[in-house]
Parts: C-alpha cells; sequence; structure tokens
C-alpha cells in the first residue's frame, strides 16, 4: 500500500495538477445544464410523456460512448479527449441555438450524451498517466467531479432563474469549451517528462 506520503506528492505534480483542474471546468459545464436537462427538454416542446424517452435515448447513448471511450483510450488518449471535449462543448452550443426546436434539442442532447459519457473513463486515464502513485489517480477525479456535480448545480439554477434554458445552455457549452486549453497543457506535459526508465536489466530494443 502507498504510503500518505507518496500520494501527497503525487498531488503535487502538475500533470495530476492539470487533470484535476480539466475535470473540474468540464464537469462545472456538464453538470449546469445536465442537472436542468428535464427543464431544458420542456422547454423545448418535447412533452412530458415523450420526457423519459429522450432521457432513455440519452443514457442509452451513454453506453456507446462509454464502449467508444474503453475501445480507444489505449491509442488515442489524448486525442479521444480533446474530441469529446469538443463534442460536448457544440452539442450544448447546438442546444441554446435551437432552443425552441424540440428535434434539434433531441438530437442535440443525445449527440451530448455519447460525447460526454467517454469523459470519466479518458479523465481517469489520463490521471493515470500523470501520476506516479495509482492510487492518487482516481482521488483526484472523482473530488473534482464531486465538486463539479455541486457547483454545476448552483451555477444552472443561476442561470435558469435570471436567463432560462437557453443561458443555461450557453453558459453550460462555454464551460465546457474553457476546458480544452487545460487539456492541451496536459499534451504539452506528459510530452515534456522524460520516459520512464525500464526496470533493472531490461533488453533495449535497439
Amino acid at each position: 500500500m502507498r504510503s500518505t506520503r507518496q500520494v501527497l506528492s503525487a498531488l503535487r505534480g502538475r500533470g495530476l495538477q492539470l487533470v484535476g483542474a480539466t475535470t473540474v471546468v468540464l464537469t462545472v459545464g456538464h453538470y449546469t445544464a445536465y442537472t436542468y436537462v428535464s427543464p431544458i427538454l420542456l422547454s423545448a416542446g418535447v412533452s412530458q410523456d415523450a420526457l423519459s424517452i429522450v432521457l432513455l435515448a440519452y443514457g442509452i447513448a451513454g453506453v456507446g460512448g462509454l464502449v467508444l471511450a474503453c475501445a480507444l483510450a489505449d491509442r488515442f488518449p489524448v486525442g479521444l479527449l480533446r474530441a469529446t471535449v469538443l463534442v460536448t462543448a457544440a452539442a450544448l452550443g447546438v442546444v441554446a441555438l435551437v432552443a425552441q426546436s424540440a428535434t434539434g434539442v433531441i438530437v442535440s442532447v443525445v449527440v451530448w450524451g455519447v460525447a460526454f459519457s467517454a469523459v470519466p473513463t479518458l479523465l481517469n486515464a489520463a490521471a493515470l498517466r500523470a501520476s506516479t502513485v495509482p492510487d492518487a489517480a482516481p482521488a483526484v477525479v472523482n473530488a473534482m467531479f464531486n465538486v463539479g456535480i455541486a457547483a454545476g448545480a448552483w451555477l444552472g439554477g443561476h442561470a435558469l432563474l435570471t436567463g432560462g434554458t437557453t443561458t443555461v445552455a450557453l453558459v453550460a457549452a462555454l464551460l465546457v469549451g474553457l476546458s480544452l486549453p487545460l487539456t492541451l497543457s496536459g499534451r504539452r506535459e506528459r510530452a515534456a517528462r522524460p520516459p520512464a526508465p525500464g526496470p533493472v536489466g531490461a533488453v533495449s530494443d535497439s
């Protein structure tokens, strides 16, 4: 078992801090809108009876996103994370733009479900790559997710009261988009790290 000192040392690492910052900004944006997805759908003209069907479609789409993340995370870890952030931000932006179109909002919500459902897996993978202490990686991501859930719910509620559902989706899209530069910073941080030494006695490929 890793010592407390090792975990605390890992938490001071720049790479893991970047992953934590990315997680906070991204999840605040997501939960700003997701907490109030029902009012968003109802405001767009989705009937009360159809609401549960749309939410089910979001969940099914999320399974697809999770499968995609599991299949491609090892091959395209940075690129896939950036792509999911972009698609999530774009889907939320479209929700804001077509806020009065039931069809447009439903399609955007399903796309949003595919993209964001891949995010937790990709963030955990990024945290593991950024830290030499595996115990610290999921702790950071989980803690920052909880911060994002609480802050997003509060921010979304404030946006809903002051500007309505269009404002909620727009604020969410902007916040998710703001997390993209952090993923780019994380890429540079990993590129700057020297390669980990192999085990003693390992045979070189050269």
